[in-house]
C-alpha cells in the first residue's frame, strides 16, 4: 500500500490555526504523501508560518494573489502528483492515521470519493459534538439539500482529469462543495463515509461573511432544485427500496425533506405522499419543520438580497 497521496491545502488568512493544521499532517502514520500548500492572497502571517516547513521535500508551496477557493482547489488538483487527494483545511486537525485508515477503506470498499465521521470543535480546540456520517443514499441527502460529506474529511481518486471534473463552473461558485457532490453523482461515482472519527472540524462564527452565507444559500437551494429534477427517476428508484426497509430514526426526517423537495421540483407524486403518511408521525414533522426552514430562510434571503440591490 505504497501509492502517493495528495494533501491539498487552501490557505487565506490562516495563520490562527495553521500549524496546528500543517503540523497534523505531517504526523501522519502513512508517510508516502505530499502536503501541497496554495496561499491565496493572504494579508495576515500565513507565509511566514508556511515559509517555516519549506525546508521538507514533502511540501509545495505557491503563493500569489488572491483568486477564490474554487480556483485554489483546482489549481491544487492539477499540481498533484498522487493517485490519491486528500482534502484539509486550514482550521482543521486530522488525526494521526486519517490518510492510512482511509487509503484502506477507499480501496476496500471500491470507492471513489469517501470522507468520514468527525469531531466538531469550538475556536479553542473544545469538542461540541462527535458527528456521525451516513454511509448511504448519498442521492437523498443531496436532494435534502444537505452534503454528503464535510469536505476537509474527503479522499478521492485522483480522477478529475479523466471525468473532466473540477470545482465550480463559468458561472462563479461559491457552494463549491455541494456543487462538486452534485456533478459526481450525475458521473456515477461511488461514495463512501468511514464510521471512524478521523477528523476534528473547526467551527468558527467568522468561517464566512453574511453576504456570503446569503449567496451560498441561493445557490444551493437552486442547484438542489435542478438536481431534484435530473435525477428524478434515480431518486424514485431509490425512494421505492427505501419503502421496503427501516429507516433509521437519524435517516427519517432527512428522508422526509428530500421527499418534499423532490415534490416542489417534480410536482405531486402520489406514492411518495403515501410513503410519507406511511412514516411515524414525528418524523414527519421533524422533516417538515427542515423544510419549512429551508423555505422561510430562502425567502428571507431572496427579499434581504433584493433590498440591497434596491436601496430606498
Amino acid at each position: 500500500m505504497d501509492e502517493l497521496i495528495s494533501v491539498i491545502l487552501p490557505v487565506y488568512n490562516g495563520e490562527k490555526y495553521l500549524k496546528k493544521s500543517i503540523d497534523s499532517i505531517l504526523k501522519q502514520t502513512y508517510s508516502n504523501f505530499e502536503l501541497i500548500i496554495i496561499n491565496d492572497g493572504s494579508s495576515d502571517k500565513s507565509h511566514s508560518i508556511i515559509n517555516k516547513y519549506l525546508k521538507l521535500n514533502k511540501i509545495k508551496y505557491v503563493s500569489r494573489k488572491n483568486k477564490g477557493l474554487a480556483f485554489t482547489l483546482n489549481e491544487a488538483i492539477l499540481l498533484s502528483k498522487g493517485s490519491y487527494i486528500a482534502r484539509m483545511d486550514q482550521d482543521d486537525i486530522c488525526y494521526p492515521q486519517r490518510l492510512e485508515k482511509q487509503l484502506n477503506f477507499i480501496k476496500k470498499n471500491k470507492l471513489d470519493i469517501c470522507g468520514s465521521s468527525y469531531e466538531e470543535i469550538n475556536e479553542l480546540g473544545e469538542t461540541i459534538k462527535r458527528v456521525d456520517s451516513f454511509n448511504d443514499n448519498f442521492d437523498v441527502i443531496l436532494s435534502a439539500m444537505m452534503v454528503p460529506f464535510i469536505h476537509p474529511s474527503v479522499m478521492y481518486r485522483n480522477f478529475f482529469n479523466e471525468k473532466k471534473l473540477k470545482y465550480g463552473n463559468i458561472k462563479k461558485t461559491e457552494a463549491e462543495d455541494y456543487d462538486l457532490w452534485t456533478k459526481m453523482i450525475s458521473c456515477g461515482l461511488s461514495f463512501g463515509n468511514s464510521k471512524e472519527i478521523l477528523i476534528k472540524y473547526r467551527v468558527l462564527k467568522t468561517s464566512m461573511s453574511s453576504v456570503n452565507k446569503v449567496n451560498i444559500f441561493v445557490e444551493v437551494y437552486n442547484n438542489c432544485k435542478n438536481y431534484n429534477k435530473e435525477h428524478k427517476d434515480q431518486l424514485i428508484k431509490t425512494y421505492r427500496r427505501l419503502r421496503r426497509k427501516k429507516i433509521s430514526n437519524q435517516f427519517a426526517p432527512i428522508l422526509c425533506k428530500s421527499i418534499l423537495n423532490f415534490i416542489k421540483a417534480n410536482g405531486l407524486n402520489f406514492f411518495l405522499i403515501n410513503f410519507i403518511f406511511k412514516m411515524n408521525l414525528s418524523f414527519i414533522l421533524r422533516g417538515f419543520l427542515r423544510f419549512l426552514k429551508q423555505e422561510c430562510y430562502y425567502f428571507y434571503y431572496k427579499i434581504k438580497s433584493l433590498k440591497s440591490m434596491n436601496p430606498i
